[in-house]
């Protein structure tokens, strides 16, 4: 795959509402959805469509659009994983997902 070459119309012209299905939020709806130039999901959907039978590490997806646009290509594997910032509880105790 020759990254140099990819340009925003190839990227936009991307279907991904049928996969927008799957977010509950609107607002994560409308990111998904956006042109490429705002946002990275169309790019992650184009990379995941142009490689076969690949395992895709997903670190810090927050809602899952992110693995959601690498799935596209059902012959990839996508392991994903979110990170959690640590919080304090009551105990004063910080814990990391």
């Amino acid at each position: 795959m020759n990254f140099n070459h990819i340009n925003n119309e190839e990227l936009d012209a991307l279907d991904l509402v049928k996969y927008s299905n799957s977010i509950n939020s609107l607002e994560y709806k409308h990111y998904f959805l956006d042109k490429s130039g705002s946002e990275h999901y169309r790019l992650l959907a184009y990379i995941a469509q142009n490689n076969f039978n690949i395992n895709i590490l997903d670190i810090g997806t927050l809602k899952g659009c992110s693995a959601l646009a690498f799935s596209v290509n059902e012959s990839n594997r996508v392991y994903s994983f979110n990170v959690v910032i640590g919080h304090k509880t009551g105990t004063g105790v910080v814990y990391f997902n």
